[in-house]
């Protein structure tokens, strides 16, 4: 795998297998990409993509205002050690009431109160000691 530049932004989007092809023939338009789902079995470029670009752990998780469940960290963990990425990311997100008496339909960054405030420095802290 690469690494990134730290001399500059680095440009990425999501790893798509049926652009897998187009993304390995032109490298330089994309510095890194993000993984939303693990590759098929038969994703027979993705051996490739793993050696060519930096991949982003971007699993759908969970959110940080809530304690991630240790299905999604072991999930995490699994992930991460496969693709050995340089970072772990996570919606910044609050997709319904901390009761969960209400939900919303999309991704909304959180309000800002006491208790998002004060739940996701610790659900973050949390979750980088199990992944790390």
């Amino acid at each position: 795998m690469t690494a990134l530049s730290q001399d500059r932004l680095s440009i990425g989007t999501f790893y798509n297998p049926h652009l897998a092809q187009f993304t390995l023939d032109h490298p330089e338009l994309i510095d890194h990409l993000s993984m939303a789902d693990p590759p098929a079995a038969d994703d027979e470029f993705f051996p490739q993509i793993q050696q060519q670009f930096p991949l982003l752990l971007h699993d759908y998780l969970g959110q940080l205002s809530d304690p991630l469940s240790e299905f999604a960290l072991k999930r995490a963990r699994e992930l991460q050690e496969r693709y050995k990425g340089p970072w772990v990311a996570e919606h910044f997100q609050c997709l319904h009431t901390q009761d969960h008496a209400r939900s919303l339909d999309y991704v909304f960054p959180p309000l800002y109160t006491d208790i998002i405030g004060k739940s996701i420095p610790g659900n973050i802290s949390r979750s980088s000691r199990w992944i790390a």
